[in-house]
């Protein structure tokens, strides 16, 4: 992936969401300065376009705790509570204590200003993720900020 280039908004191939019944495998993947450093593999057998992105569905990813994790987030739809400036789609969470003390592996910010400083700085939309192999703080743990979030289906 090729980040270099401008991209001013989200692509959306609709042939496939409206197309979703034949999809076998969803690969969620994350690119920073066009390597990719995190992924998540699902079936995608028996799903629809929303309900694939789900602890259940996943077969691989570059989190190896991810598969047998508790989670208080799992979803496309995410965590969206406007009058608490929260906008967090794609979020894979493992849970809320506080800014200080949320923890997870990913999760997509789209709107600005944010809620918590892990978010993201001034860059919309913000694409956080975990570095290492397990959750971790996303106030003091290793976290970065990818360039490019890309979903590939099969």
């Amino acid at each position: 992936v090729d980040s270099s280039k401008p991209c001013t908004n989200h692509y959306r191939n609709n042939e496939v969401l409206n197309n979703w019944k034949g999809v076998n495998k969803v690969a969620f993947v994350l690119y920073e300065k066009n390597a990719l450093v995190a992924y998540m593999v699902f079936d995608g057998r028996g799903t629809d376009n929303m309900n694939w992105f789900s602890q259940e569905k996943l077969e691989l990813s570059s989190w190896t705790d991810l598969k047998t994790s508790s989670y208080n987030f799992f979803s496309i739809e995410g965590d969206l509570r406007p009058s608490n400036l929260i906008y967090r789609r794609f979020i894979v969470n493992k849970f809320y204590g506080g800014c200080g003390g949320d923890w997870g592996w990913f999760s997509a910010a789209d709107f600005m200003p944010s809620f918590c400083p892990w978010e993201g700085a001034n860059n919309y939309p913000s694409f956080a993720y975990v570095k290492g192999s397990n959750s971790t703080n996303w106030s003091t743990g290793k976290v970065g900020y990818a360039d490019v979030m890309a979903i590939y289906v099969n």
